[in-house]
């Protein structure tokens, strides 16, 4: 029922989370770290409009926004997985490669709404 180029979904919840790290060390005294969290949603506000066509920021946004629903983990779902591997370097800085996978389910909406994705990444973290 919602067919529209763009629209807006608003998602607010508790998210509680469980996060483990190693650390180590190889051969080479290079140091590593190995870091893994996993979070899942078990209760929620949220909004979704059901409208058809391209939305504007306007008056019933707006009131979109603040007509959502209170929703349990029954109705709203969402699970992440984050795992990641840091090489520490000597200046105090990171090279990090991630992995992240995700899924949601919306059945309160008026058609059922899943999705679900994977995310590979590369990153620099840098201490100041």
């Amino acid at each position: 029922d919602n067919n529209a180029v763009s629209h807006n979904n608003s998602l607010l919840g508790i998210n509680p989370a469980i996060n483990f790290r190693y650390a180590f060390t190889n051969k080479k005294q290079k140091s590593y770290q190995l870091n893994w969290q996993l979070q899942t949603l078990i209760f929620s506000y949220n909004s979704r409009p059901t409208y058809i066509g391209i939305s504007q920021f306007d008056a019933n946004t707006l009131e979109t926004l603040f007509d959502g629903k209170f929703t349990s983990i029954d109705k709203v779902s969402s699970t992440r997985s984050d795992l990641s591997i840091d090489r520490l370097l000597k200046n105090g800085n990171r090279i990090r490669l991630m992995y992240t996978w995700q899924f949601d389910s919306n059945t309160q909406a008026s058609n059922l709404l899943q999705s679900g994705m994977h995310i590979l990444g590369i990153s620099s973290l840098f201490k100041f």
